[in-house]
């Protein structure tokens, strides 16, 4: 197979682990936030033995709070080549890593110990050729601070660009039920696609958040506000204030993101 899963907090960092353990010429990471204590000693480890290693990290949250400042530091001094995501994106939320051109892994969580031992999030590791080739051009093109443009026959769904369209095609597809666990919810044309899917018979199933959150309060075992982790706040999906899609409707940049979509997954039975 082309394609694995990782799922978290389940199985851990050690997935993470041990491609970089294994990686013998090189590793590109694009991180919105690193804090791990483990997977920065094993990138330095990694670095000591000869592989180049070039990491680049979102700078500051959309709050302005500056962000991963520590692991820049301490990559920084053992050697390893690390850059801020390119500018011309207000943040960039990718969070990918290839190693040695044959094998990259696209997921939810960042490399922070909370994420691999309290939220749910996944990862898809893929070995595809053109796959990792084509995260690699986003990658040197984002490094270069250069245009990247996706093939338009791509797998891979990219923000900025076409990721509403591609979402809302993915969901469009589904004819008996649709799964879906997001952190929140706050473009409201993705809502309107699950919604019209909802109506034309779909059996829709929503996870997220907020109403994990609330189950848990309503259960007593709320402890205050959901995470966070992008520093924008949590709110309701119908206030009009909560819209953060990762691109606007002019199709402006607004965050550099990328996922994986497998054709004809929408239509579960």
């Amino acid at each position: 197979m082309s394609r694995s899963l990782i799922v978290l907090p389940d199985d851990s960092a050690e997935p993470l682990l041990k491609l970089i353990r294994e990686a013998k010429q090189s590793l590109r990471i694009k991180m919105f936030a690193l804090s791990d204590p483990e997977i920065l000693r094993t990138l330095i480890r990694a670095h000591g033995r000869g592989v180049k290693i070039r990491v680049m990290l979102n700078p500051a949250r959309r709050s302005g709070e500056i962000q991963n400042s520590g692991s820049r530091q301490v990559l920084r001094d053992a050697g390893i080549d690390v850059l801020d995501g390119n500018p011309v994106f207000e943040v960039t939320h990718e969070k990918s890593m290839v190693c040695d051109d044959t094998t990259a892994v696209i997921g939810s969580a960042n490399w922070e110990p909370d994420s691999f031992e309290e939220t749910r999030d996944f990862a898809v590791v893929t070995r595809d050729a053109a796959e990792v080739r084509e995260i690699i051009e986003c990658f040197e093109a984002d490094w270069s601070r250069r245009p990247f443009e996706p093939p338009k026959s791509s797998n891979l769904i990219w923000s900025p660009g076409l990721s509403r369209v591609r979402i809302g095609e993915f969901i469009d597809s589904a004819k008996h039920s649709l799964y879906v666990q997001n952190e929140r919810y706050q473009d409201a044309v993705i809502v309107e696609h699950l919604v019209r899917a909802k109506l034309r018979g779909v059996k829709v199933h929503v996870d997220g958040a907020a109403l994990a959150f609330a189950a848990r309060r309503e259960a007593g075992g709320g402890r205050g506000r959901p995470a966070d982790p992008e520093g924008r706040g949590h709110r309701h999906p119908q206030d009009p204030r909560a819209s953060s899609a990762r691109e606007d409707v002019a199709g402006r940049p607004v965050a550099r993101d990328c996922r994986i979509d497998q054709p004809g997954a929408g239509q579960f039975r």
